[in-house]
């Protein structure tokens, strides 16, 4: 970064003047060492056919390298100021032990396109495959710069590895207890930034008089806005013109409102036609290869490396931006990939289109969608992703399930071929997705197939893309008729291309277009999407990068654009392949980044679990209490989960450890588990309450779910003899 200085001192600090900042000079200071301790318990072993799986509980990642062994792993994210120096990072360990085994480790599974399908099976290792030991290192780890947690700074990114395999050898040797060191060397200078706009919205002329009231609207939010024309881009009105295409000077432009306004959020507002794309060119070395060029506005806001140099994304010259083993012999490019602004799109092509989704965002923002009932509701879509492979797991509800957790406040609405509501005859899997929509949710995730106009997914061990029924695809029409108004979701789709925008409306922009309801934002990748089979799939491409965004959210983010921004960084690791770049630069976010989603505060305390009776008879109406408090002292909503898939409303408000009492009838026989949940007055839900169990006798009574696995033929039949019935009773 290029720093001016000026012959000012005050109390000792040189104060340096750079672009609208301030670095203020701190005096020379020794390296220092930052350690972390920790604790793994032993490695748990589960032998299989062919290969060993190997666990690690206390692990909370592993390293997945295509076709090599699947070693737990611990991934740590380290933020400092900017200026700091990361001179060395390594590994102490120590209470070291060592196990024999007769098997080679399970190796990391295939990836998969996600736009189709083809035959899965474990590979085993071969010895010859790596080296003596694997992985070489006890760490790996990398150094970037970016905007996390809503502050500017040098990123560390450490992947340990407690666990060491010598295959020649046949054995695996642990460390119970590990030490990171750190060695870091302070900022030369103390960076300051001007806050003058926060926020700039992008976007080609014809589109400012639309922009004006919105601008108006994000000020009087105490956002400070500013909207620049791309004329304004390319004729200098603000900053000197660089650039050798009009998207490297859009570039150079949000570098210096970075550095001169200390930008924080970027809008573009246009599709393909109206606005300048970025193509870039990653080699995906898995199968027959993929070599697709696709579209990144990641490109636009990765400003800094962690040295304070611009990152062109061209850092060869050749004009080919983006590139990752690309060409013969391979090239490569330097970028480190961690968003430095927080971004959005509006891909639109209207004024009147423009109009519509700026009149939902304001709408969501002012209603306070985040403290509404419905937006604690998450629905998730998925199947079989990867059919046909060992384990048996159903990879698109693995996926959803692994972000229900994360999202553990929220009522979940799962849609999926295991339990029929994807698969459904009388109710098909379009009406169940449909309803889940326009009865309103926070947050929708699907996880499967598609390109950029369709959704689609295998149903378990299914040898064509039948799902959701009845026709087997959910397509960007379906979305424009969605009836939800303004209980809006944001939209995350895991699949090939459904945010390939060059095509419009692409699958993800169809919800943010949509003038009667739809989403207020989506993410989603712009090509070619790659996952993995059975339960590495969240650890891995695809489904890592949803788990990670959710991840965000959870993280207490406060903004799309921090969601999209923080699950950026959250998915980047040390060491990331073609496949892992490819996926970290192609997931699309359409909205407005400075969307409200939450505020910030602290969840109730988890509450015990409730009281109240264990047993009873069917249909007979029982009352239960229970009661938490808010480390704020804010009131409290109550839910009820009364474990027959049914919820009850929120509740309230009550003062912060006044008991809540609620009754429920339980119309089958059965074991239940009631749970109970609290939310403050600023919408940040607790933990769910530990379970009490509760358990009904049976009854006899007609088990009308029992119709969802007849055949539709069979169904016909039954009406066809109830009319003719009829007919002869008349």
């Amino acid at each position: 970064m290029e720093i001016k200085a000026l012959p000012l001192f005050v109390a000792g600090f040189l104060i340096i003047s750079f672009f609208g900042g301030f670095a203020y000079a701190t005096p020379e200071q020794e390296s220092y060492f930052i350690k972390k301790n920790l604790t793994f318990s032993d490695p748990i072993l589960e032998e299989n056919k062919n290969f060993i799986s190997l666990n690690l509980k206390e692990a909370n990642s592993f390293l997945m390298e295509p076709y090599m062994p699947m070693i737990p792993c611990s991934e740590y994210t380290f933020t400092f100021p900017l200026g700091t120096i990361i001179k060395d990072v390594f590994i102490e360990k120590n209470n070291v032990n060592k196990i024999m085994i007769t098997k080679n480790l399970k190796s990391v599974p295939e990836p998969v396109c996600t736009n189709i399908i083809s035959s899965q099976s474990q590979k085993i290792i071969e010895v010859s495959s790596f080296k003596d030991t694997y992985p070489e290192n006890s760490c790996d780890y990398n150094v970037g710069r970016g905007f996390y947690n809503g502050e500017r700074c040098i990123i560390l990114k450490v992947d340990v590895y407690p666990v060491i395999y010598n295959a020649k050898e046949g054995f695996i040797e642990y460390a119970n207890d590990v030490e990171i060191n750190i060695e870091c060397e302070n900022p030369t200078f103390v960076y300051t930034f001007n806050e003058e706009y926060k926020y700039v919205i992008i976007s080609p002329n014809e589109f400012s008089s639309t922009l004006n009231n919105f601008v108006d609207y994000k000020n009087n939010r105490n956002i400070s806005t500013k909207l620049v024309t791309l004329s304004e881009v390319y004729s200098g009105s603000y900053f000197p013109v660089n650039g050798r295409d009009d998207a490297e000077k859009i570039k150079y432009f949000i570098k210096n409102a970075y550095d001169n306004w200390g930008t924080q959020y970027v809008l573009f507002v246009g599709g393909i036609d109206d606005f300048p794309t970025r193509e870039v060119h990653i080699y995906v070395d898995y199968n027959e290869g993929d070599d697709e060029v696709f579209i990144s506005d990641l490109y636009f806001v990765d400003l800094y490396n962690s040295d304070d140099e611009f990152v062109s994304w061209d850092s060869n010259g050749n004009n080919v931006f983006g590139e990752y083993d690309w060409g013969s012999p391979p090239k490569n490019d330097e970028f480190d990939l961690f968003p430095d602004v927080c971004l959005g799109r509006l891909a639109v092509e209207e004024s009147s289109e423009l109009q519509l989704i700026l009149d939902k965002i304001i709408a969501y923002e002012t209603q306070e969608s985040w403290l509404q009932d419905w937006f604690s509701k998450i629905v998730v879509i998925g199947g079989d992703t990867i059919p046909h492979e060992e384990s048996g797991v159903n990879e698109g509800e693995y996926v959803n399930q692994a972000i229900l957790d994360i999202m553990d406040g929220f009522q979940p609405d799962k849609i999926w071929d295991s339990n029929k509501r994807l698969s459904g005859i009388v109710t098909t899997g379009v009406d169940n997705i449909e309803n889940g929509i326009n009865s309103g949710a926070g947050f929708v995730d699907w996880a499967g197939h598609g390109n950029w106009k369709v959704w689609t997914t295998y149903p378990h061990d299914g040898d064509r893309q039948t799902l959701p029924t009845p026709w087997g695809t959910y397509y960007n029409s379906q979305i424009m008729d969605l009836t939800n108004g303004y209980k809006l979701p944001i939209v995350v789709t895991g699949a090939c291309s459904v945010a390939k925008f060059d095509k419009n409306p692409c699958f993800t922009w169809a919800f943010v277009e949509n003038p009667d309801g739809g989403g207020i934002a989506s993410i989603g990748p712009s090509g070619l999407s790659w996952g993995s089979s059975d339960k590495s799939t969240i650890n891995y491409l695809e489904g890592r990068m949803q788990v990670s965004l959710f991840g965000a959210y959870d993280d207490g983010v406060e903004t799309f654009g921090q969601m999209w921004a923080n699950g950026i960084t959250k998915y980047i690791r040390p060491n990331m392949d073609g496949g892992h770049h490819k996926t970290c630069v192609q997931w699309q976010p359409f909205g407005d980044p400075t969307l409200q989603i939450a505020v910030e505060s602290q969840p109730p305390i988890k509450p015990a679990a409730p009281s109240g009776p264990t047993g009873g008879k069917a249909g007979e109406e029982y009352t239960y209490t229970g009661s938490t408090t808010d480390p704020e002292n804010n009131d409290i909503y109550y839910r009820w989960d009364w474990g027959d898939e049914t919820y009850s409303q929120w509740l309230g408000p009550y003062n912060s450890g006044k008991e809540s009492e609620e009754s429920h009838i339980w119309n089958e026989e059965g074991s239940f588990e009631i749970r109970i949940q609290a939310k403050d007055i600023n919408g940040k839900i607790s933990e769910w309450s530990e379970p009490l169990p509760v358990s009904m006798p049976k009854t006899k009574m007609f088990r009308f779910d029992i119709l969802q696995k007849c055949p539709l033929f069979i169904l016909e039949l039954i009406n066809l003899a109830w009319k003719v019935k009829n007919n002869f009773l008349n």
